[in-house]
């Protein structure tokens, strides 16, 4: 799967699937390729699906005393803001469409059925608790005081300039014509990007500082302010087959064997880095990738309380991550979507925070963590938040997966441009894949492109163009363009 046969790995690569010009291979060549062993290897399914993992902190799915400590919500469309103009997200509606294909491997039995909740992201109510701010009931002031209260406008002293950066940061960043784009063809978009982003620069050939510090010629601290301101196994084998080795233990002495012809490695380049390769060598642009790609850390400390006590303000807040505040490293807060208005306990997502708190409070002991979150739940909602809380809770800090390490890849510049086209290759019979590999992250979208690109790739490699093109028009074609 290389340029060489057509296939574009910094875009659409499924077009050159498509129009892929080969002999049919013989009966018996088939079968022979069909008969082929190879192994999806991965330390956990997480890399696959996006490590979704969901915390019951009490009963189980239908008693819907639970949050998502992993992926949460599935984005569809996009709205600009001041127009009616909606876009559908072409590339998430792979995750429907696996749902689709599941619910009818499963004959829409009950206990195996998927179905999924509307998310609700935004809530006029939202809490915006900065600087200490309180109104007379106690409570923070609404994201719509803020916007319509002259009173409640918090004053940040800041360089015009550095005003001047983020503007253009926006202009890059959330253009309607590139959000638009990317809605209906992410590879499409991806690959313009590269080619003519920034004016004709190249999208990933610059980092925002070097853009603006040194194309753009904006002081170095006023760059600096606005790019980074803010609160915010071993394997042994030939060419020819892959043998695999593993410990069910780490205490065990002795290694597990199996070879297969070909193994297709899921789990990310947090793990990967750790393992040995004997005997197999990598070309420096795949090692490189494996030992240096960056990857984001994230913390969620979900609360449990008796009832749901949010919706029931005066101004009743229900669903949404709306509710803001600068306390340190509590980032978003997240009410369920889900029963709304009903009554019984309810349980918030009280902390969902990454970047450096994410690795930070890793090493804070879970209990003083949690209460670290409960005590700036209560500084919010008001001592409402210490009598209702019931005790249970679930913390989960990504850096501390021991098969995970991280949460999702964050290639920094250049990276996607040098890396993306060697995972094309089938390198000693092995193929990598994973959200890290992908040309978004932190999705199971992203996921999901990367093993259909993946399975691809293996089929071709087997000579199976007709399968190859089967999948691409079952998982591809049905949503992106070809």
């Amino acid at each position: 799967m290389t340029g060489a046969s057509g296939i574009d790995a910094e875009g659409p690569w499924f077009d050159g699937v498509e129009v892929l010009k080969q002999k049919e291979i013989s009966v018996v060549n088939a079968t022979q390729a069909k008969a082929k062993s190879a192994a999806p290897y991965s330390v956990t399914t997480s890399s696959m699906l996006g490590m979704i993992r969901t915390a019951y902190l009490e009963g189980g799915p239908s008693d819907y005393q639970y949050q998502d400590m992993g992926p949460m919500r599935f984005p569809e469309s996009i709205q600009y803001a001041g127009s009616n103009e909606t876009m559908q997200i072409n590339d998430m509606k792979l995750t429907f469409q696996l749902a689709e294909v599941m619910n009818q491997l499963n004959k829409g039995q009950p206990n195996y059925t998927v179905n999924f909740i509307p998310w609700i992201q935004n809530s006029p109510n939202g809490l915006y608790y900065y600087s200490g701010l309180k109104g007379s009931d106690g409570l923070p002031p609404t994201a719509t005081e803020i916007k319509n209260n002259p009173k409640y406008a918090i004053e940040i002293s800041a360089d015009p300039i550095v005003g001047n950066i983020t503007d253009q940061i926006s202009q890059v960043t959330c253009d309607p014509k590139t959000m638009g784009a990317v809605a209906k063809n992410v590879f499409k978009a991806h690959k313009a990007f590269l080619d003519t982003g920034l004016g004709g620069l190249g999208g990933d050939d610059w980092s925002e500082f070097a853009y603006f510090h040194n194309h753009l010629k904006y002081s170095l601290n006023a760059t600096d302010q606005a790019i980074n301101g803010g609160d915010f196994g071993g394997y042994g084998g030939n060419s020819f087959q892959v043998q695999l080795s593993w410990k069910n233990n780490y205490t065990d002495t002795t290694f597990q064997n199996k070879t297969y012809d070909y193994a297709m490695i899921s789990a990310p380049f947090s793990k990967v880095r750790s393992w040995r390769f004997p005997n197999t060598k990598f070309n420096p642009t795949l090692k490189n990738a494996i030992t240096a790609m960056p990857y984001d850390a994230v913390c969620k400390v979900a609360l449990q309380f008796s009832t749901r006590f949010w919706e029931h303000y005066r101004q009743p807040i229900y669903g949404s991550c709306s509710t803001a505040t600068d306390i340190p490293g509590i980032g978003s807060i997240c009410y369920p979507s889900y029963k709304v208005n009903s009554t019984g306990p309810g349980v918030m997502q009280a902390s969902y925070t990454s970047a450096d708190f994410g690795i930070r409070f890793a090493s804070w002991p879970e209990l003083e963590h949690v209460q670290y979150v409960l005590n700036a739940m209560i500084e919010i909602h008001g001592e409402v938040a210490r009598e209702q809380y019931t005790g249970k809770y679930s913390r989960k800090c990504w850096a501390l997966d021991p098969l995970e390490s991280a949460s999702w890849a964050s290639p920094s510049i250049g990276m996607h441009k040098l890396y993306i086209p060697t995972y094309f290759e089938t390198v000693n019979n092995m193929i990598f894949v994973g959200e890290h590999t992908s040309y978004t992250h932190a999705w199971i979208a992203s996921a999901l492109e990367s093993g259909i690109r993946g399975s691809v790739q293996l089929l071709l490699e087997l000579g199976l163009v007709d399968e190859a093109k089967a999948i691409t028009e079952k998982f591809m074609a049905r949503w992106i363009s070809v």
